[in-house]
């Protein structure tokens, strides 16, 4: 399959929830608010005992023989490919997220649980595809489970030597993803806030 649209070049800062649920869990079994909670992990970083912001971009690039062995696809990897999952706007990145962690958290459905993410923003810079040009004849973009035919793309992008795709959203309509395929693309991360989702699986829904 190769996907006819030309090439452009994208700068715009972009945004992923990366949990911090270990950290977080331990800090607030203290008794400290979140507010306390975001600026002692701040700390930590600075004093480089828990990952730095680099690190955070760093590790979705990091091999995995793991997803490999065991066949763990996401939409835009078969395991064999590294990508950055990110938005362009915070409202898909949470929408995203969210919805990853209701299937995480359906599979122990006992009581209400709270978790806990880092919002982080960073910098892109390179060259994309836009793919949000064909959702509406594609519209396996947005398939809720059948990825074969995005991770054709994800390798044909890779060769083509593309630093990411602009991807309609799955979880927001109008929102935009930005799988990232090259460490190198994204710089200058900033964390902006520790985010709570409470997950209540009576009411299936988030709070």
């Amino acid at each position: 399959m190769s996907f006819a649209i030309h090439t452009q070049f994208l700068q715009e800062r972009a945004f992923r929830y990366t949990n911090q649920q270990d950290e977080v869990d331990f800090l607030l079994s203290m008794g400290l608010d979140t507010k306390a909670v975001e600026e002692i992990i701040e700390f930590l970083r600075a004093k480089q005992e828990i990952d730095s912001l680099d690190m955070l971009l760093d590790k979705p690039f990091k091999p995995k023989p793991q997803l490999e062995k065991q066949k763990l696809a996401s939409r835009y990897s078969d395991g064999s490919i590294r990508v950055f999952y990110s938005a362009l706007e915070r409202e898909t990145a949470e929408a995203e997220v969210k919805h990853f962690t209701k299937k995480y958290l359906m599979q122990h459905p006992t009581r209400p649980r709270t978790v806990y993410f880092l919002r982080l923003a960073c910098d892109f810079y390179g060259d994309v595809k836009d793919l949000r040009e064909k959702q509406n004849g594609w519209t396996w973009l947005t398939h809720d489970s059948d990825y074969a035919k995005c991770h054709v793309v994800a390798h044909e992008a890779v060769e083509e030597g593309l630093d990411g795709l602009l991807a309609p959203s799955a979880r927001r309509d109008s929102g935009t993803c930005l799988p990232v395929f090259k460490r190198t693309a994204i710089s200058n991360p900033k964390s902006e806030n520790v985010v709570s989702f409470t997950f209540d699986p009576s009411t299936n829904q988030f709070s």
